[in-house]
C-alpha cells in the first residue's frame, strides 16, 4: 500500500514499490523485505516515524480488544461521540468509516498498520478528533498495531477462541495482556478477568458490581506494576438491571433503557460508557492546551508581522483589556488550568518550559529536526539527509516532511472550517448529527453522565449482532462463534424458548466445537446443527465434532438454508429462532470459494411464503 506525500515521495509497506526517495515502513509482518527496500533506494522507517510524518497524533485513538463484544463496543463509542458532536471514525470487522462514509470494505478485524495510518491521515485532514478501532489478538501478535499511540484501551472479556493460532488459552491471554502492559489509560471489565494481566497505572474498571470482584483477582495471576489483592472499584457500573424485555438499569445512578437484548449487551454499554467518559476527559485537556496555544499565537503572530516588540504587544493587550468590560468567555479560557486543578504557576512553568525547549532545539547545531522529534541517531540523520538532499539546504531548517505536515495541518483546518455548516446537517450511521469543531461549540468537560447515556440509549446495536430480522416470529442473527458467545446470546432470552441454528468454521480451533454443542443443548429448546464456513474441511466431519459434546442427538442438516427452514418450522408462537455464527456475513466459504449466502436474506425469503415480517 502507498500513502503519497506532498513532496512527491511516498510511504509504502511493499518493498517492490520502493524507489529512491520512498519510505519503506518496516513492521513485524514485512521486516524480512527490509534489504530489498534498501537495495531499491528507499529509506527504512518505523510505523511510529510514519505516524509522525503523517501528522495523525491529534486524532485520539481508542482500541477495543477482547474475545467478544469488540464490534458492538467500538460502534457504540463511535455512535455516542458523534451524537455528542465529537467527530469520530471507526474501523473493524465491518470495514472503516468516517461519519457516514465507508472508506474501506470488510476485511481483517484490524488492518495492516499502513492501512490504519491511511485511515487516521484522512481523519486528521477532515478534522476528526477521535477514531475507534477493534484490536484483534492476531493484530497484537503480528505487529499490526506497532507504533500506534492509544488514548484509551478497552478490555471486554477473554474466553476460548483462536486456539488454532495461539495454541493454548494461556498464550492467548498473554497476547491480550501485552496490549495493556504500559502506562496508557485503560478500561478493564472488572467482572471478567479471564487471566488478563495488566499494568495497573491509569487502569479504570467497569462492571455490574461496584466493588472488587474476587473472581477477577483469582483469575489474574499477575497485575503488573500493582497489587493484585488491592481493592478495585468499578467507576462505571450498573444496578437494578432488568432484562425481561430489553435492557433497563441504573448506570452510575442514572436511569438507562436500551432496545438491545441481554446482560452481555449491558456490559457492552458499560464499556462504551466508560470509554467515552475517559476519552472526553482527554479531549477536554487537549482542547485546553490547543486553546492556550492559540491564545499565545494570536498575540505573537501580529507582533512578528508588525515587527513589534514583546513589550509593545503586551501593552496593546493591556490597553484593550482595560477598555472592555469583563468577558465571561475570556475569563473561562484564562481559568482553564484551574478547572484541571492546576495552579497558574504550573501553567506558566509549562509554557516557559515549552519555550525553553524550542530555544534549545534552535541553538543545538549538532542535532537535526525530523518532523516533531530530533535526530539523535545516525539512522535518523540519514532519513533527514535523504529527505532534503535535493534541496542542498540544512536538514535542521528544511526537513521536507515537517513542511508537508504543516501544509497538511493548514489544509485540514481550512477544509474543516469550509465544511462546518454542511457537516452539521449530515445523517450518519453512528450518530443522529455531527458538529464540526466541537471543542469551540461546547466544552468537553461540561458533558454529563446523563448526556452520554441519552446518546447511548439511542444506539440499537450493529448489523449481525443479535439483529432482529423478524418480529413474528422473533428471529435474530448473530456472529456468535464461540462457546461463550453462544451462551451469551441464548441467555439473553431468559423466559422464552429458543430454537438455535449454528455450525462451526472450518480450519479453525477444533477444540471449541464440542463445547459449542454442549452450551447450545443446555440453553436451547431445539438445536439444529448445520454448516458454517467449512472452508477446506468436510462439513459433516465438523458437525460430528460438535455432536461429540452433546448428550442427545439434535436435528442435523448440513445444508444451511434447509437448516434455517427447519428451525423456523420448529418454532412455536412466542419462541425465538437464533441463527448463529455468521451474523452479517454475506457468503459461505466452501473449498476456498466464497458463495453468496446471507442468513438474513434466507430468513426473509422463507417467511415471505406466509409469515409477516
Amino acid at each position: 500500500m502507498k500513502i503519497n506525500l506532498s513532496d512527491g515521495n511516498f510511504l509504502t509497506d511493499n518493498s517492490s514499490e520502493c524507489q529512491t526517495g520512498a519510505f519503506f515502513v518496516k513492521s513485524a509482518p514485512n521486516a524480512r523485505f527490509e534489504a530489498d527496500a534498501l537495495a531499491r533506494g528507499a529509506v527504512v522507517i518505523s510505523p511510529k516515524k510514519a505516524a509522525q510524518m503523517l501528522g495523525v497524533s491529534r486524532v485520539k485513538l481508542v482500541g477495543i480488544t477482547g474475545t467478544n463484544g469488540k464490534t458492538t463496543v467500538a460502534a457504540a463509542v463511535a455512535w455516542t461521540l458523534n451524537s455528542l458532536g465529537v467527530k469520530c471514525g471507526l474501523s473493524g470487522t465491518r470495514g472503516a468509516w468516517l461519519g457516514s462514509e465507508k472508506i474501506a470494505p470488510k476485511g481483517l478485524t484490524t488492518s495492516q498498520i499502513l492501512e490504519t495510518l491511511s485511515y487516521l491521515k484522512l481523519a486528521a485532514e477532515r478534522g476528526f478528533e477521535a477514531f475507534v478501532m477493534e484490536v484483534s489478538s492476531h493484530a497484537i501478535a503480528l505487529g499490526r498495531i506497532e507504533g500506534l499511540e492509544f488514548a484509551v484501551k478497552v478490555f471486554t472479556n477473554l474466553t476460548q477462541d483462536h486456539l488454532d493460532f495461539h495454541k493454548t488459552l494461556d498464550e492467548y491471554a498473554r497476547v491480550k495482556s501485552s496490549f495493556f502492559d504500559d502506562d496508557s489509560v485503560k478500561l478493564i471489565n472488572l467482572d471478567d478477568g479471564g487471566g488478563l494481566c495488566f499494568c495497573e497505572k491509569n487502569a479504570h474498571f467497569y462492571g455490574l458490581q461496584k466493588e472488587d470482584s474476587k473472581a477477577f483477582g483469582e483469575a489474574c495471576g499477575e497485575v503488573k506494576s500493582g497489587d493484585k489483592n488491592k481493592e478495585k472499584v468499578a467507576e462505571f457500573y450498573a444496578t437494578e438491571a432488568d432484562f425481561s424485555e430489553a435492557i433497563k438499569a441504573k448506570i452510575c445512578g442514572e436511569n438507562f433503557e436500551s432496545k438491545m437484548q441481554g446482560e452481555f449487551n449491558l456490559y457492552n454499554v458499560l464499556a462504551a460508557f466508560g470509554a467515552t467518559n475517559l476519552l472526553l476527559a482527554q479531549l477536554a485537556k487537549s482542547g485546553k492546551c490547543e486553546e492556550s496555544k492559540e491564545r499565545k499565537e494570536s498575540c505573537e503572530t501580529p507582533c512578528e508581522n508588525e515587527r513589534e516588540t514583546e513589550k509593545a504587544c503586551e501593552t496593546q493587550n493591556a490597553n484593550e483589556k482595560a477598555k472592555e468590560p469583563l468577558n465571561i468567555a475570556q475569563y473561562e479560557r484564562e481559568t482553564l488550568c484551574e478547572n484541571e486543578r492546576e495552579t497558574e504557576k504550573a501553567c506558566e512553568t509549562s509554557k516557559k518550559s515549552e519555550a525553553q525547549n524550542q530555544t534549545t532545539k534552535s541553538e543545538n547545531k549538532s542535532k537535526f529536526e525530523c518532523g516533531e522529534t530530533e535526530c539523535e541517531t545516525q539512522n535518523e540523520v540519514q532519513i533527514c539527509v535523504a529527505t532534503s538532499k535535493n534541496k542542498n539546504e540544512s536538514c535542521a531548517k528544511n526537513y521536507e516532511t515537517q513542511n508537508a505536515k504543516n501544509e497538511t495541518d493548514k489544509e485540514a483546518k481550512n477544509q474543516n472550517n469550509a465544511t462546518q455548516n454542511s457537516t452539521q446537517n449530515s445523517t450518519q450511521n453512528y450518530a443522529n448529527s455531527t458538529k464540526t469543531d466541537y471543542t469551540k461549540n461546547k466544552k468537553m468537560d461540561t458533558i454529563t453522565h446523563k448526556n452520554i447515556l441519552e446518546a447511548l440509549a439511542k444506539f440499537e446495536g450493529v448489523e449481525g449482532r443479535v439483529e432482529v430480522v423478524s418480529r413474528e416470529p422473533l428471529v435474530v442473527v448473530d456472529f456468535a462463534h464461540t462457546p461463550d458467545g453462544i451462551e451469551k446470546v441464548l441467555s439473553a432470552f431468559k423466559g422464552r424458548d429458543v430454537v438455535a441454528v449454528f455450525g462451526a468454521g472450518g480450519d479453525r480451533d477444533r477444540t471449541k466445537r464440542p463445547k459449542m454443542g454442549e452450551v447450545a443443548e443446555r440453553l436451547a429448546k431445539f438445536v439444529v446443527v448445520t454448516s458454517d464456513n467449512p472452508r477446506s474441511e468436510n462439513p459433516h466431519a465438523i458437525i460430528e465434532e460438535i455432536l461429540a459434546g452433546m448428550r442427545k442427538k439434535p436435528f442435523v442438516e448440513a445444508d444451511r438454508r434447509k437448516a434455517i427452514e427447519l428451525a423456523l418450522s420448529l418454532a412455536k408462537e412466542g419462541e425465538v429462532v437464533a441463527i448463529l455464527g455468521k451474523g452479517d456475513e454475506d457468503y459461505q466459504e466452501i473449498c476456498g470459494v466464497k458463495h453468496h449466502f446471507c442468513d438474513k436474506e434466507v430468513v426473509k425469503q422463507i417467511l415471505e411464503q406466509g409469515h409477516k415480517i
